[in-house]
């Protein structure tokens, strides 16, 4: 919110409405802070955690379950403790804060003010779309106004499948090839000769210097190498594809900096090209960047840790159907759920009630309430 969610959300949100926003627990500015030191390992296995890439080897997904073995015993030592961030940092756990502060605003005099001070107005994203169908579901009779985006299947999350939300990927990364031939080379540095299919074909081009199977199969010293680097490229695109309009402009500048890369093929100058259109850090006093593991801090033992002392063996079907969906992410996701493997932190809290899925039945009893309210007094958005 401090960073870009000022000049995102006060074009877009009415004058009407107060935002309101908070710092999930053991994330930002709340404390405990859930930073389980991962500075500490190894450079290699700081480099497994996020690597994606097709045609990875099996070397490779040995080198992150390995690692996250490393990474659950680290965080369960650093942040594991009943008075320590990683036990509450559960959606359910997130959905009883919000249901603290909407208490506490009912109390204040603004509170009194308004309709309906104890209903919460929810505007979620992404993950926020899965806290808000699990409030929905746990507190229905609090739902006030709900806009959402970028809808992931709760199910699927709450399953640690995985197999939803890589589906239109490979669609979306498909879009970048024709909007650069729109664009131009002017507006898209990647654009190259008369239609969008000359701009896919040096992206497989680009690729075509990753054989990594062809690299172990002839036992070449480069295997590894090889390997990393398709990795480390991989899990710099894919993110890429979440916000095109903003994420476009700079997988064309980074995909040139991973040609130029190649004239000298070094895992520290592809690490680098990575860099090249990586987004500068909110210039806030007491600022704290997103660390690694509060991905699988939340993913994990919302799963009711149900991923735990799995073996490679057991992911292989997994990692199968998930590859099925798309080739640009099934690697990067099909390895933060081995890290899960690794996780031992429970969570206080877990999600066990049956999930609201339709929004529309879960606030069918506020619609009318809304309709007449909605430009009546001034209401307050969390």
């Amino acid at each position: 919110m401090l960073d870009s969610g000022y000049s995102t959300l006060f074009p877009v949100v009415p004058k009407t409405y107060d935002l309101v926003s908070w710092d999930p627990r053991g994330m930002g500015y709340s404390t405990p802070y859930a930073d389980c030191g991962l500075q500490k390992l190894s450079q290699k296995s700081k480099r497994a955690y996020g690597l994606s890439g097709p045609d990875v080897s099996d070397k490779y997904y040995e080198n992150v379950f390995q690692t996250a073995a490393a990474v659950g015993k680290l965080c369960q030592a650093n942040i594991g403790g009943v008075d320590q961030a990683g036990p509450h940092m559960s959606t359910p756990v997130v959905v009883r804060d919000m249901i603290s502060i909407l208490d506490a605003f009912a109390e204040t005099e603004q509170g009194k003010s308004v309709d309906s001070p104890k209903d919460i107005n929810y505007w979620g994203f992404s993950y926020g779309s899965v806290l808000g169908q699990t409030f929905a579901s746990m507190f229905p009779d609090r739902v006030g106004r709900f806009a959402m985006d970028g809808i992931e299947d709760p199910e699927d999350y709450y399953n640690a499948d995985g197999f939803d939300i890589v589906y239109n990927v490979d669609a979306v990364f498909d879009l970048f090839f024709e909007y650069c031939f729109q664009a131009g080379p002017a507006l898209c540095t990647f654009h190259i000769g008369t239609s969008s299919k000359d701009i896919k074909r040096r992206f497989l081009d680009l690729f075509a210097n990753f054989q990594v199977g062809q690299a172990y199969a002839k036992k070449l010293d480069n295997s590894t190498l090889l390997d990393d680097s398709l990795g480390s490229i991989m899990s710099t695109i894919r993110p890429m594809t979440y916000t095109p309009v903003t994420g476009f402009p700079k997988l064309a500048q980074t995909l040139i900096a991973y040609e130029n890369a190649l004239k000298n093929l070094t895992l520290d100058n592809i690490e680098a090209a990575g860099q090249i259109a990586a987004p500068v850090q909110a210039d806030i006093p007491g600022h704290k960047p997103d660390l690694s593991e509060w991905t699988f801090a939340v993913l994990c033992p919302d799963s009711g840790n149900r991923l735990l002392n799995k073996t490679l063996d057991d992911y292989r079907l997994s990692n199968k159907k998930i590859a099925e969906q798309s080739y640009i992410g099934h690697v990067g996701i099909s390895s933060i759920k081995i890290f899960c493997s690794g996780w031992s932190i429970e969570a206080k809290e877990k999600f066990t009630g049956a999930l609201c899925i339709n929004i529309y039945i879960c606030m069918k009893l506020t619609l009318y309430r809304y309709f007449w309210s909605c430009y009546e007094k001034p209401h307050t958005i969390y």
